[in-house]
């Protein structure tokens, strides 16, 4: 640890300016808190182990640590008997994501009088006192067995923990934000969930993972390994293409998630909303936002994602940009065929289809657009 700090305080290594000390900070005010719950802390245990931690979080503990001393030094010469140090605020709605250390580590970045006091101030000490272990039967990494796991995996002694957060944290509720802005309820009062089935071909591949998380070589991890399998497993369940399989008969997840973005976008194109003024805005429609972090595009390997084939989808509404539209803006035989969106484009209708001597045709698999390219206006 000491050699760590070492190299992060390493000046040599820094540009050459004004420093934290010489800034005249006194007080740090943190959002997203969480952010920085990468504290150094070794432990032999490994559910409360982070080692070596992030640079960002070792940083921020370092400057508190400097604002305490300050504190202290202030008060000294003041005559007056150190107390607790007031030196930051953190807001962040999950202090606990991952791991049950890191309420150890808000507890030390605030409050590490309080651990000292109670003679918990190092992790494992912590660990003893406020955590336990749990045994549960979980599944493989490749969902086909079963298994005993035993780790640490709850908090005990709850009334004294919560006793000591609850002088330096409060809570905002749910209802307590409801006092001071709407919250938005959900259209059917719940989460929809979507489901479908699997090909043969899926239960096939995943049949497969099972062998292999049983008989990878664990001294050729290069070749494969619990994480490839792993990987793969979420790949073949997202879409089979992500897994090197070939194009689903049914269009896969992507085609369902385009039939619910089309439909929502089919039921509020001509909607007019309007600002906090009361003023309509210019581009009529709801806004949509679809969530994906897997398989994204890369342009090195230039291969299938997912966002390709939303954009691709026969289900996909037509749409300004990104969704591969081509029109003309010179006469049929011209070279300049641009993109929707693109610089030097003419304004016209967002439309998959693509302007060719005024007739608009289609460049796409979307069956309502341009009523299969015969229409002389496109009617999106």
């Amino acid at each position: 640890m000491e050699e760590r700090i070492e190299r992060l305080t390493d000046q040599g290594r820094k540009d050459t300016g004004l420093n934290f000390e010489e800034s005249g900070c006194d007080y740090l005010v943190v959002d997203e808190a969480h952010m920085f719950k990468n504290k150094m802390r070794p432990s032999g245990v490994a559910e409360l182990a982070c080692s070596p931690g992030s640079q960002k979080a070792e940083g921020l503990a370092m400057k508190l640590e400097v604002l305490r001393e300050r504190r202290r030094d202030r008060d000294l010469a003041e005559g007056r008997v150190p107390g607790p140090e007031r030196v930051a605020t953190y807001a962040t709605g999950t202090p606990v994501a991952n791991s049950l250390g890191e309420m150890w580590v808000m507890q030390s970045y605030l409050r590490p009088d309080l651990l000292e006091a109670a003679g918990v101030g190092g992790i494992d000490a912590w660990g003893a006192v406020f955590t336990g272990t749990t045994t549960s039967v979980e599944m493989n990494a490749t969902g086909s067995k079963l298994r005993p796991v035993t780790r640490i995996g709850e908090f005990v002694n709850v009334p004294e923990l919560v006793a000591a957060a609850s002088v330096y944290t409060d809570a905002v509720t749910r209802d307590e934000v409801a006092q001071v802005g709407r919250i938005p309820e959900l259209e059917t009062g719940t989460r929809q969930v979507i489901s479908k089935q699997a090909s043969q071909e899926v239960r096939d591949f995943i049949t497969d993972l099972a062998w292999r998380g049983s008989n990878f070589d664990p001294k050729r991890p290069d070749l494969d390994n619990s994480l490839k399998v792993s990987n793969d497993g979420r790949n073949v369940s997202m879409d089979e293409r992500m897994a090197n399989l070939g194009e689903p008969l049914d269009g896969g997840r992507v085609d369902l998630v385009a039939t619910q973005v089309s439909r929502v976008w089919e039921q509020t194109r001509d909607t007019v909303y309007h600002d906090d003024a009361g003023r309509p805005e210019q581009l009529p429609g709801g806004l949509q936002i679809v969530f994906c972090d897997r398989s994204t595009p890369h342009q090195k390997n230039g291969g299938w994602s997912l966002y390709e084939g939303l954009h691709r989808s026969s289900s996909t509404p037509c749409a300004p940009r990104g969704c591969g539209c081509m029109r003309t803006t010179g006469p049929m035989g011209g070279s300049a065929v641009t993109p929707w969106g693109s610089a030097g484009t003419s304004t016209g209708p967002a439309s998959r289809c693509c302007s060719v001597g005024g007739q608009w045709r289609r460049t796409c698999r979307c069956p309502s657009c341009c009523n299969g390219g015969t229409a002389p206006r496109c009617p999106r």
